[in-house]
């Protein structure tokens, strides 16, 4: 079983990804923005890490920003979650090593799983 985390402060759309991936096999954690996540990963460090962009408090990029800046989470895979696909957030995230971005218009649960399988290895 992989774990991931999944960072938004918009639980409309997260929580049923988080439903799917608990029902696919992951253990799914969930912070509503970047500092409460950062708080989370002193314990429990995940597998992977679904990111959405536009947050409060800390947004995507800034906790991006952090989990690269750190030796103990610099590995961890970041898939960005976001409304807008096309923005310099995204471009931003990518530079620093966002894996892959999943708009949330084009929502699809199972290409999701399967690019998280691929990257970090199956359930």
């Amino acid at each position: 079983m992989k774990t991931v985390l999944v960072i938004d402060d918009d639980p409309e759309s997260s929580e049923p990804l988080v439903r799917y991936l608990a029902q696919a096999g992951h253990s799914v954690t969930y912070a509503t923005n970047g500092q409460e996540a950062l708080a989370m990963l002193n314990g429990e460090i995940p597998d992977a890490v679904i990111l959405d962009l536009q947050m409060p408090q800390m947004d995507g990029v800034a906790f991006l920003r952090v989990l690269r800046a750190y030796l103990r989470w610099d590995h961890i895979p970041v898939f960005i979650w976001t409304a807008y696909p096309e923005s310099a957030a995204v471009v931003r995230a990518e530079d620093l090593g966002a894996c892959h971005v999943f708009p949330k218009a084009q929502l699809n649960f199972g290409q999701i799983k399967a690019v998280i399988d691929q990257c970090v290895g199956g359930a």
